[in-house]
This record gives structure tokens, C-alpha cells and sequence, in this order.
């Protein structure tokens, strides 16, 4: 009887920290196509890291990167101004990225998301997603 307790025990203490694992990759994976506007169009993905990733597509005809951004805000990501203007300050070139931000999983990974217009084509969007993940304060994000 002891035996087989302890063997439940250790399975379960084992077995969920990699089952919540598998779920948040399941999770952050599935979330970038949230980015993605219904009948965009060249949709690449890119995934540098669990952490950072690339996106870029063509808009769809009827809407435009203000429709994005009111996409994101409605999905609960907060509009930087501040931090747009603090870059339009030190570029001086048009295409000023959109910067929105938002922290998940109990305040424990803050997320940045930048949209940019593309330069050649007013139809193309750059999104890139950059989540830090921080055990506690004193440590860097991973």
C-alpha cells in the first residue's frame, strides 16, 4: 500500500510541472495566430524563440493597421503612447512601429508587441512579440 501511494505521489509531482509546461508552449504557440487578421494574405511566422517571434502578412483590402490596433486593445493589450512617441523622437523616418504591452500568467511574463507598416508596400504589417519571463524580481528575463 505504501508502495503504491508513493509511486501516485511521485507521478503526480513529476507529472504536472511538465503537463503546465506543455500547455503554456500549446498556449503561446496558438496565440500568434490571434495576431492575424481574418483573409490577411502571405502570412509568415517566425519563430526565433519560445519567447520572440516574427510575424508579417498583407492586410486585407477592407481594413488597415488602425483596425489591428483596435483588435489588440479589445483583446487586452494596452496602447504605449508614451513609448510611440519616445520613438518618433529618435527616428526620422515615417514607419513608426505601434507599441502595445500586457502581463500574463500572474504578472510573472510582461509581453511587448511592436506593429510596423511595411516601407515598400502600405498593405504589409510587421508584428513582433517579445515576452520576458522572470522567476522573481532579481533575475533577468530568460
Amino acid at each position: 500500500m505504501r508502495r503504491a501511494v508513493l509511486l501516485v505521489m511521485l507521478t503526480l509531482c513529476s507529472g504536472l510541472p511538465l503537463i503546465g509546461l506543455l500547455g503554456l508552449a500549446i498556449l503561446w504557440f496558438g496565440e500568434m495566430y490571434a495576431f492575424v487578421l481574418p483573409n490577411a494574405t502571405d502570412v509568415r511566422i517566425e519563430r526565433t524563440s519560445l519567447l520572440r517571434q516574427q510575424i508579417t502578412y498583407q492586410l486585407p483590402t477592407n481594413l488597415s493597421l488602425a483596425d489591428l490596433s483596435t483588435q489588440l486593445v479589445q483583446d487586452g493589450w494596452i496602447h504605449d503612447l508614451r513609448g510611440e512617441r519616445a520613438l518618433r523622437r529618435d527616428q526620422t523616418d515615417h514607419d513608426t512601429p505601434m507599441l502595445f504591452w500586457r502581463h500574463s500568467w500572474f504578472g510573472l511574463v510582461p509581453e511587448v508587441v511592436t506593429l510596423r507598416p511595411g516601407a515598400n508596400h502600405p498593405r504589409l504589417v510587421g508584428i513582433q512579440l517579445i515576452r520576458c519571463f522572470r522567476i522573481g524580481t532579481w533575475t533577468p528575463c530568460l
